[in-house]
């Protein structure tokens, strides 16, 4: 543990680091609000139509992205285990597991991209992973690369149907 000394430097650095960010806070939002104030009727409409469809499709967005991100890491692996894993008792189980898994990621700490790819929910996942790795199945093992770096052989040609063996007769091929 930190001695006495050490405690007070960390406090106060602490402080000093909040009332700095709240300063930078307070100086962007005067300065978010001369530029909306200088802005066109142009610019004020696109701006408000941006902020609206964020507003109205980034959290299902973010929802979707962390349950798809969730069901990769392996949330539902333990549905092989059910007799029936299509039944609506399975099914009821796995929405719920993810409902609590969703409630345990932080979808504020998220950004959703210019392509709409949703940015640190990977990281966030690898976090739920580590604290709860009951709830989630084995990590899939790699494929160990070949120790020799020696060439792979040829793929096996695989028997061509009917349309591609009379395509190649026509244009003389075969």
């Amino acid at each position: 543990p930190p001695s006495k000394t050490e405690w007070a430097k960390a406090q106060a650095a602490l402080k000093k680091a909040n009332e700095d960010a709240k300063r930078h806070r307070l100086r962007n939002k005067e300065l978010e609000d001369k530029a909306r104030g200088d802005e066109s009727e142009h610019e004020k409409a696109l701006r408000e139509a941006r902020e609206e469809g964020e507003r109205r499709y980034r959290a299902p967005l973010v929802q979707t992205a962390a349950r798809s991100a969730l069901v990769e890491a392996g949330a539902l692996a333990f549905l092989q285990d059910e007799k029936d894993p299509e039944s609506q008792g399975a099914r009821e189980k796995g929405e719920s597991r993810l409902k609590r898994l969703l409630k345990l990621v932080d979808t504020d700490a998220l950004d959703v991209d210019d392509d709409g790819s949703v940015s640190g929910l990977e990281a966030a996942v690898d976090e739920l992973r580590r604290d709860y790795p009951e709830l989630f199945s084995a990590p899939a093992r790699r494929v160990k690369a070949r120790p020799t770096g020696a060439p792979r052989p040829a793929a096996v040609e695989q028997p061509k149907s009917t349309a591609e063996r009379h395509a190649q007769r026509i244009l003389g091929k075969a």
